[in-house]
C-alpha cells in the first residue's frame, strides 16, 4: 500500500507503518503512521523483522477503512499521471478494474473536490 504522498506503507495487525529511516547495517525503521504513536519495528535488509515494540497508542484501522485508503490513493496516483482525464472518469475505471474497494463501501465524501487535491 501507498500513503497518500506515494511513500511505502505497510500494514500490520490493522495499523500503518511507514518508513521512517536507515540504520547502520542495512537496517531499516518503519514507524506508526500515526505521528504522535510510538509503536515502531525495525527489519533486515530482505524484509525480516529484527526488533518491533508494536504497542499502539490508537485503535486498528478497519478492513473498509484500508480499503477505502487504497483506492482513493490509487485514483490520486492515476490523477498525476493522466492529468487531462476527468476525476469521474479515473473513479469509474479504478472501480472497473476491481482494485481497491468495494462500491458499496464508498460514500459522497470519498468524492469530494478535497479528496483529489
Amino acid at each position: 500500500m501507498f500513503s497518500e504522498r506515494g511513500k511505502e506503507l505497510r500494514i500490520i495487525d490493522g495499523h500503518k507503518i511507514r518508513f521512517h529511516k536507515e540504520l547502520n547495517g542495512g537496517v531499516r525503521r518503519w514507524c506508526c503512521a500515526v505521528k504522535w504513536c510510538t509503536a515502531y519495528t525495525k527489519t533486515n535488509s530482505v524484509g525480516d523483522v529484527i526488533e518491533s515494540k508494536l504497542v499502539h497508542e490508537q485503535d486498528a484501522y478497519t478492513d473498509e477503512e484500508l480499503a477505502r485508503d487504497k483506492f482513493r490513493n490509487s485514483v490520486k496516483r492515476k490523477a498525476l499521471d493522466d492529468l487531462c482525464d476527468r476525476p469521474s472518469k479515473l473513479i469509474h475505471s479504478e472501480l472497473r478494474a476491481g482494485r481497491g474497494t468495494d462500491p458499496s463501501t464508498l460514500d459522497t465524501s470519498d468524492f469530494d473536490s478535497a479528496s483529489f487535491d
